[in-house]
């Protein structure tokens, strides 16, 4: 048995219906859907070892250690040094050492 095996056996979303971590989209009624599988993951004491073996695979679907896929884009967009999150800028972009007015 490996290590990836070992941290999904404890897993809070085993048993559970994979289609409820898999919504069509991230907007409308998926919304509700997402939030129930957010619900699983957070009460998960497997979560950081789901979220980083996401991470490590490029997942680019689903819900994986409570995040969705843009919430995983972001987070390795800010790994990689890069703007995570619209609207929000960084130091080199805002030309005020990084503050907002």
């Amino acid at each position: 048995m490996d290590d990836e095996s070992l941290w999904r056996d404890s897993a809070a979303c085993r048993g559970t219906d994979p289609e409820l971590f898999f919504p069509l989209t991230e907007s409308g009624r998926s919304l509700v859907q997402i939030h129930q599988a957010k619900q699983v993951c957070r009460e998960c004491p497997v979560q950081r070892a789901c979220l980083t073996w996401a991470l490590q695979h490029a997942m680019s679907e689903g819900i994986w250690g409570g995040c969705t896929e843009a919430e995983r884009r972001a987070i390795v967009a800010d790994l990689n040094g890069r703007r995570a999150f619209p609207g929000r800028a960084s130091s080199a972009q805002s030309g005020a050492g990084g503050q907002r007015p």
